[in-house]
């Protein structure tokens, strides 16, 4: 008789988190199921060669899960086919997938932005997959890369908007809208402040600055800015700017050990950080990145995990 197949690394992930998650994490576990058997993992342990060969997150893992702190419910990207598929083929089994999940009506326009910079070549992933699981509901997000120098044949409109950003590598896609995201080598105070003037959040920039700063043991003044480091611009169905994210590796961004993560779980008041804290104790995730987000509203955070190393 066979050995029952051990869960996958997501789906232990998730059993654990189910208490402070609620339900949403047998949505999110559901999902990356599927996920799982598109790009063939299926009932592969968390050492298998399978969750070592992506571009997604640190030490390969085709899967990251996502918390944002203070906000009810889980979220994840993946994926969307196996290794050894063409990274040109990926975006059209990302839509594929996405319209088996019951999700259609991505923006055309952007999606032939994306299909015109894809066909330049020299892709390095295509495409994934990214759902996020409330107790609300259910929303799912396309991310395209976009090669090196072809930004403007997908975001020619968004130049004007954000000018001396760096290069334009990538495009989320969503029923909400649309979000681009740049790479930056070296960032400058006054790019952050005209992205935050676009969304209506420049005073929110000090309190930015400040959590940033706690977290990287920097100056406030250093914390929005330096080498290396990840922007987004967020557009509502109707073009208009709504959020601002900045994304840094989670090392730079502080969190260096589980300890850490009780200074987003205080703020927050999340029970979900210390289900995080455990995990990682436990030597089962490991923080990838961090996300601080600015709108009219207020500031968002997020934390993508990943696979500890095997």
């Amino acid at each position: 008789m066979n050995a029952p197949a051990r869960p996958c690394w997501h789906a232990s992930v998730l059993r654990r988190l189910r208490e402070a998650a609620g339900e949403p994490a047998d949505r999110a576990a559901c999902r990356l199921g599927a996920l799982a058997a598109a790009f063939g993992a299926e009932g592969a342990p968390p050492g298998d060669a399978i969750w070592r060969w992506s571009r997604l997150a640190p030490g390969g893992s085709p899967v990251e899960i996502v918390w944002r702190p203070g906000r009810a419910g889980i979220g994840w990207t993946s994926e969307v086919a196996p290794p050894a598929t063409p990274e040109v083929r990926r975006l059209d089994r990302a839509l594929a997938l996405a319209a088996r999940f019951g999700f259609a009506g991505f923006d055309a326009e952007a999606l032939a932005g994306i299909a015109r910079a894809q066909a330049e070549g020299g892709l390095a992933w295509g495409a994934w997959l990214g759902g996020r699981h409330a107790p609300e509901g259910d929303a799912l997000k396309l991310y395209a890369e976009i090669p090196q120098r072809a930004g403007e044949l997908a975001g020619a409109g968004v130049r004007a908007d954000w000018p001396e950003t760096g290069e334009l590598r990538m495009v989320g896609v969503s029923a909400a809208g649309v979000e681009y995201y740049w790479r930056v080598e070296r960032c400058a105070p006054h790019v952050v402040y005209r992205a935050a003037e676009a969304v209506g959040a420049t005073r929110l920039l000090p309190e930015a600055a400040a959590l940033l700063g706690e977290l990287r043991d920097a100056p406030p003044a250093e914390a929005l800015a330096g080498p290396r480091l990840g922007l987004s611009l967020a557009f509502d169905a109707d073009g208009k700017p709504l959020a601002l994210s900045l994304f840094l590796g989670a090392s730079r961004a502080g969190l260096r050990a589980p300890d850490d993560l009780r200074r987003l779980g205080r703020r927050a008041g999340d029970p979900l950080g210390g289900a995080f804290e455990r995990l990682w104790r436990d030597g089962m995730v490991r923080p990838s990145v961090l996300g601080l987000a600015l709108t009219a509203q207020g500031i968002g955070l997020q934390v993508g995990w990943a696979p500890c190393p095997a």
